[in-house]
């Protein structure tokens, strides 16, 4: 299946680097040149720091390494209250568990990143995580899925304002992949099309080499092995002027494949055995057997079925180590899963204490809240009669001194009166001199 084998290339790129260096525009490097790099007290360079050094160690299988840097990125992350740095914290484990194999855990960290990136209105982060839910879903080999979200994450591109060729294209691509898979070859070539065009316009080289592929593949899984080998060439010529020794020996290895199915053995043969050339064989890879597999049956088909067996053997005997190194692998990744699990479990239990206090001091606040006020009630309750009891007295009293005025007027009207009485009287009477005059006759 050289079409499967071409888009699982491409999305162990997509999966393993373009969701993680989107947010930064981050380069990739080696782990000793980043524990190199002078420490910083920022915060944010800080997670940057982790989150690269993670990718790192996860890139040498490091895997325990790589946990304990995005534990710290996501800790920091929470630290600082920057949202945009927790998602990213987040994405970067639904990395890790795509490397683990668990890819619904992987959609769980996936999800939560794109939630925050809604929140925030960060467009380029919600489109790039709804991408790397399709990744997984296709994973999980459900297909209808991994079409359904990388549809979404068009969708929401091509409403907003984004402009990032390198982002569309992978959509673009994944879209194509997924058809593929489908061996809905004529959805597929749409969307290679339009992932090749701006492959181009960006001038992504290695990128339109794998898109090449993965036309020669549509035509070599329906037998069209002429109309491949153009596509094949032309990936071929661009991974020979700008790729590395991998992309060199995959280039040759698929052109093996072509001439096989043309059956042009004697250049299927020089094909393959130009790829062993570029390949490391020591790194018992896959890709290394699907060449000695390639030479297999070629020399098979040629007739030389010494050298047949010879590498008959040798892809038994690397399937035999690949299978005890998965073995142990996977043991080792179950194990770190269920540590990162209960690490994780633990965090959330605290977090839990934590918010459970807080809840308790918030309800405790509130209590003393609402006393507070129920006092400041009462007090302005009871304010307010003694004030209005000041009121009517001030009143009453008013009306006591306009009661006392009009006695005190009335009174002197009285007295007045009876002065008054009091001189007319006196006024009519002899007086006492003339009484006594008169007596004394």
């Amino acid at each position: 299946m050289v079409l499967l084998k071409s888009i699982n290339r491409k999305l162990l790129f997509l999966v393993l680097i373009i969701s993680t260096s989107f947010l930064f525009s981050q380069k990739k490097f080696k782990v000793d040149s980043l524990l190199k790099l002078p420490p910083t007290s920022n915060d944010s360079l800080k997670i940057i720091r982790y989150g690269q050094l993670s990718d790192a160690y996860l890139n040498e299988k490091k895997i325990g390494l790589a946990i304990n840097y995005l534990d710290s990125a996501l800790i920091h992350s929470k630290k600082c209250n920057s949202l945009k740095l927790e998602a990213y914290s987040y994405n970067s484990f639904g990395n890790l568990y795509n490397y683990l194999n668990n890819y619904s855990k992987a959609i769980d960290y996936f999800e939560k990143a794109t939630s925050i990136y809604k929140k925030i209105n960060y467009k380029i982060g919600v489109i790039t995580n709804i991408t790397n839910i399709g990744i997984s879903y296709y994973y999980l080999g459900n297909n209808t899925k991994a079409i359904k979200y990388s549809r979404l994450a068009l969708t929401i591109y091509n409403t907003t304002s984004v402009n990032d060729m390198a982002t569309l294209s992978n959509i673009y691509n994944n879209l194509g992949s997924f058809y593929g898979t489908d061996e809905n070859y004529t959805e597929a070539k749409v969307y290679f099309t339009k992932a090749l065009e701006l492959d181009i316009k960006d001038n992504d080289f290695i990128g339109q080499a794998y898109i090449y592929n993965n036309f020669g593949s549509i035509e070599s899984n329906q037998g069209n092995y002429n109309e491949a080998l153009i596509y094949l060439e032309k990936a071929l010529a661009l991974k020979l002027k700008y790729g590395d020794n991998s992309d060199k020996a995959d280039g040759y290895k698929e052109m093996g494949n072509v001439y096989y199915g043309l059956k042009k053995h004697e250049k299927s043969i020089t094909n393959f055995n130009i790829a062993l050339n570029y390949s490391d064989t020591a790194l018992h890879s896959t890709d290394l057997i699907a060449i000695y597999k390639g030479l297999a049956q070629s020399y098979e088909a040629n007739k030389n079925l010494a050298l047949a067996n010879n590498y008959n053997k040798l892809i038994n005997s690397i399937n035999s180590e690949i299978y005890k190194k998965n073995n142990e692998e996977q043991i080792t990744k179950k194990e770190l899963e269920f540590q990162l699990t209960q690490i994780h479990l633990n965090d959330s239990l605290a977090q839990a204490y934590k918010i459970t206090n807080q809840q308790t001091q918030l309800k405790r606040g509130e209590t003393v809240k609402y006393f507070l006020i129920i006092i400041v009630i009462i007090i302005t309750l009871f304010l307010v009669i003694i004030y209005k009891r000041f009121k009517i007295s001030q009143v009453q009293k008013n009306e006591i001194s306009k009661q006392k005025h009009v006695i005190e007027e009335k009174q002197k009207e009285i007295i007045s009166s009876i002065n008054y009485a009091k001189r007319i009287q006196q006024s009519m009477l002899p007086s006492d001199k003339y009484i006594t005059k008169k007596l004394k006759k």
